[in-house]
C-alpha cells in the first residue's frame, strides 16, 4: 500500500499559475523527481475567472463577449470536464496519485467511482441531506451540484481535481 499523498495548501497569486501548478506538479511525480506516494494541493483563486476542458469548446460553452465585459479571463486547464466558473470561495483541490495505487485506477471510469465515493463518504457526516454523486464526477447536496471533477491520466500519474 502506497503512503497517503503529501499535503500542499498553496494558492499562487492567478488563475493562470494555479492551473498550471496542476499539471506541473503531475508531470513533476511522472518525471520520478516528486513524491512516489503523489500530492493533495488545496487552492483558492481570489480573482474570478471561467475555466473549459481540453477538449471543450469555448465558443459554444462560454458566454465570450459578457466575460470580456466583465473582465473575466477564460482559460483551459490540462484535463477533462466541463467548463466552471471559479473564485474567492471555492475550494478547489488537485490530487496527483500513482496509478499502481489501486487497481481502481486502472481506467478513467473505475478511478471516478474510487474517488468520488470517497469523496462523499469523507463530506457526508457533516451536512444533513445525503450527498449524491451524480452522472461520473458531480457530487449533489439536496439535488445541487457543489463539486465537479475532472482527471488528466499520464503513464504512472493521474490528476484529479
Amino acid at each position: 500500500m502506497i503512503a497517503a499523498p503529501r499535503f500542499l495548501k498553496f494558492s499562487a497569486e492567478t488563475p493562470t499559475l494555479n492551473l498550471a501548478l496542476d499539471e506541473a506538479l503531475l508531470d513533476h511525480c511522472e518525471r520520478g523527481d516528486g513524491p512516489r506516494e503523489g500530492v493533495l494541493r488545496i487552492w483558492e483563486s481570489q480573482t474570478p475567472f471561467v475555466v473549459v476542458g481540453i477538449g471543450n469548446c469555448v465558443a459554444s460553452e462560454v458566454e465570450v463577449a459578457a466575460c470580456r465585459a466583465a473582465g473575466v479571463p477564460i482559460l483551459r486547464r490540462c484535463s477533462g470536464g466541463g467548463t466552471v466558473l471559479l473564485g474567492a470561495g471555492c475550494l478547489n483541490y488537485s490530487l496527483v496519485l500513482p496509478l499502481a495505487h489501486d487497481p481502481a485506477f486502472a481506467s478513467v471510469a473505475t478511478t471516478n467511482t474510487f474517488i468520488m465515493q470517497r469523496q462523499r463518504d469523507a463530506i457526508a457526516p457533516l451536512v444533513a441531506p445525503p450527498i449524491t454523486i451524480n452522472g461520473h464526477t458531480d457530487l449533489c447536496l439536496a439535488g445541487k451540484k457543489f463539486s465537479g471533477n475532472a482527471q488528466r491520466r499520464r503513464r504512472e500519474f493521474l490528476l484529479f481535481h
